[in-house]
């Protein structure tokens, strides 16, 4: 037994001394040009080279161990230079002083938990794909926290503050991925710029000094940044916009919170169109929870926008669509239209704003509210704007319980004019129709309610109803059968018959008993006695 725990133990220790050897130590400037572990011993501190670390070969770990690497603020000179080789793990380092603390251009390397400061460019990853930076902190670097210059970059869980001008720029990059970090006390948050699929989820965006993020295009090139998505992020309490686009096109932004900012909660400038905006609220912005300027064919839904100055402003923007979407307890306006046009705000409510509607225009614009309730004594309409209000109509006629098919339905708005005219189905209903509740411009408001609704059909008795369509509604009419004449049994009509006839006769001979009527006028008598009885048989056989 003795024998096989000393044999253990030899191994154990051989083990030992091949994992200790593996990894060559160093201490101070150097090229790291062999596929194997290094590991640095020892702080190097305000080296005056050019480039300190330069990993040169594939397939490198190199652990700082959490020892510094400073330089001399030397222009243009790197701390880690990685423009070799590839498959380069790179951990528990501080870099800082630099003009490049770490630079990348090779392919599927790692960064993780390193400490990156006081340099130029915090990272810089100016080429190769599948680069993974995961639990970094980067603070208080001049320019950019990181800088994104290629395709398929992943950054998560990262902490990026206080750097100058930038926390994280994207320039004409592609498929990147910044997710689950802080971005707080930067210049900018994120900056985006000529750059299309890329993703940013589920950050703490924040108390920047400009924007939050900002997604627009690169100019030299006029690329668009396309195809972004911007997820579950919260963008709050930044010195201008949380999230701001200019000429930029087809991204989806959803489950974002924004708020707080000094502006706007997020604002589409400037040929920013077709983007989708899901699912986010917008609370607490000092301008607008959403301004839409000069930007067209926008979708957005599911939104909440409380206590902003302005809930939604649409400026010079048309062909825009809102849907599913609260307005709440915004101090001006609710809903502001300003020279745009065919904008709907749908499937919605404005609740206690300053004033609920606004639109205004120079020339004819036009706007439309469709299930959309807000206070209508709220609405301020000026120039040649003009705003309709429409709604939902659907009925179903039904009787004794029963669901009335092929009933004839014709229905009139309030100036006559027939709006339908159709038949149930054979669950009672007609198709959902969208009418007109009224139609505002700066001098009148026109109502095309109450509408008049005609039902008929065979058996049934006609009927009109009249709808106030002030919000949409779902109308049950019910209609009544015609009765049907039912003659008397024939059995029962001829007892009858013959009691009243004796009951007549009976009546006829006690008048001429006791009234002493002459003969002659007897037969006049019964005649019209006989009469009688026939006049009261015909209306109890009516009956």
């Amino acid at each position: 037994m003795k024998r096989i725990m000393y044999i253990f133990s030899i191994i154990f220790v051989f083990l030992f001394l091949i994992k200790n050897v593996s990894a060559i130590q160093i201490d101070n400037c150097t090229v790291l040009n062999t596929s194997t572990t290094y590991e640095l011993t020892g702080n190097i501190i305000n080296s005056a080279n050019l480039t300190c670390i330069e990993i040169t070969a594939s397939n490198v770990i190199f652990d700082c161990k959490g020892y510094e690497i400073d330089g001399s603020d030397i222009s243009d000179s790197y701390g880690i230079k990685i423009h070799n080789g590839s498959n380069i793990t790179l951990k528990n380092c501080m870099v800082s002083d630099f003009t490049y603390c770490i630079s990348i251009a090779t392919n599927d390397n790692k960064l993780l938990n390193n400490f990156i400061y006081s340099c130029n460019r915090g990272i810089n990853v100016i080429g190769g794909y599948y680069n993974n930076i995961t639990n970094n902190t980067l603070y208080s670097n001049t320019e950019y926290g990181i800088y994104i210059g290629t395709d398929y970059t992943n950054f998560t869980n990262g902490n990026v503050t206080n750097n100058t001008n930038y926390g994280i720029r994207i320039h004409l990059g592609m498929y990147n991925t910044i997710s689950n970090s802080t971005i707080s006390g930067n210049g900018e948050g994120i900056y985006v710029d000529g750059s299309d699929y890329n993703t940013i989820k589920g950050n703490k965006i924040y108390s920047n000094t400009n924007r939050g993020i900002f997604i627009t295009w690169y100019q030299p090139t006029t690329s668009y940044s396309e195809y972004n998505i911007i997820s579950n992020n919260n963008v709050t309490s930044n010195g201008n916009t949380g999230i701001w686009l200019y000429k930029a096109k087809s991204n989806t932004i959803e489950n974002i919170n924004s708020s707080k900012n000094t502006n706007n909660g997020i604002y589409f400038e400037s040929v920013s169109d077709s983007n989708q905006l899901k699912d986010s609220f917008f609370m607490g912005n000092t301008a607008n929870g959403i301004l839409l300027d000069s930007s067209q064919n926008n979708k957005i839904s599911g939104i909440r926008v409380i206590d902003n100055t302005n809930g939604i402003n649409i400026n010079y923007a048309n062909n825009n669509n809102i849907t599913t979407s609260c307005i709440i307890n915004n101090t001006d306006k609710g809903i502001k239209f300003s020279y745009s046009d065919n904008n709907y705000l749908i499937n919605s409510s404005i609740v206690n704003s300053g004033t609920d509607v606004y639109a205004f225009s120079s020339g004819v614009i036009t706007n439309y509210l469709i299930n959309t309730t807000f206070d209508f004594n709220s609405v301020s309409i000026l120039g040649g704007a003009i705003v309709w209000l429409k709604n939902y109509l659907n009925i179903r006629i039904m009787s004794d319980s029963l669901k009335i098919s092929n009933a004839q339905i014709k229905i009139n708005d309030s100036k006559n004019n027939t709006v339908f005219s159709g038949l149930t189905n054979a669950e009672g209903l007609i198709p959902i129709l969208l009418l007109n509740s009224f139609r505002e411009n700066s001098t009148e408001r026109i109502y095309y309610y109450p509408y008049r609704v005609n039902v008929k059909k065979d058996g049934y008795i006609e009927k009109n109803v009249d709808v106030d369509l002030d919000v949409s509604k779902f109308v049950t009419i019910e209609i009544e059968k015609i009765q049907e004449i039912v003659p008397l049994p024939f059995i029962i009509y001829w007892n009858l018959s013959k009691t009243l006839i004796v009951v007549a006769l009976i009546f006829t001979v006690m008048t001429v008993f006791f009234m002493k009527v002459k003969k002659e006028e007897f037969v006049y008598f019964m005649i019209g006695t006989f009469i009688l009885i026939l006049v009261i048989l015909h209306l109890i056989s009516s009956v």
